[in-house]
């Protein structure tokens, strides 16, 4: 099966994105301003040095919101095979679920909210926001030794 991002985390991310964008844009006017009513020397150093560190996370930020969906791996699990393979772009990961050493299930008011896969290589593997969660975590613990599934009820990346 082949599982990918929901269309309302893309929009979630994307909003928290053009938040952060528009907080680093406010930061740069007001050096911007400072800058150019500075009354001496000394009243420079700080509008310089924000003039010349906050563009680059801004113009970073904005390839991400255009590219929406593309910017999010894809995952596959072949239950004949026992692989999950994360690809995203012409670059992909594949893991045997036998070699899952950690399968935490995270749940926020009693909907799972995110899994954890850990492997005996220390490859951890993170997925929230993806579309149908539930069939995937299902789909995991049947092919997961019991031994190695923990369920959480609280919630972190």
């Amino acid at each position: 099966m082949i599982y990918r991002i929901t269309r309302k985390y893309i929009r979630q991310q994307q909003r928290h994105e053009f938040a952060f964008i528009l907080v680093l844009s406010a930061l740069f006017l007001s050096a911007a301003y400072q800058l150019i009513t500075a009354k001496n020397l000394e009243g420079i150093l700080w509008p310089v040095l924000a003039i010349l560190l906050l563009p680059h996370p801004i113009f970073r930020a904005c390839p991400n919101i255009r590219a929406g969906e593309n910017c999010y791996p894809v995952i596959e699990i072949n239950e004949t095979a026992k692989t999950i393979k994360a690809s995203h772009d012409a670059e992909s990961a594949t893991a045997d679920i036998s070699q899952i050493q950690n399968l935490r299930l995270q749940y926020r008011s009693g909907i799972i909210s995110s899994i954890i896969l850990k492997t005996h290589k220390e490859e951890t593997l993170r997925l929230y926001g993806y579309e149908n969660l539930e069939k995937i975590a299902e789909t995991l613990e049947k092919l997961t030794p019991v031994e190695n599934i923990t369920r959480v009820k609280f919630f972190h990346h």
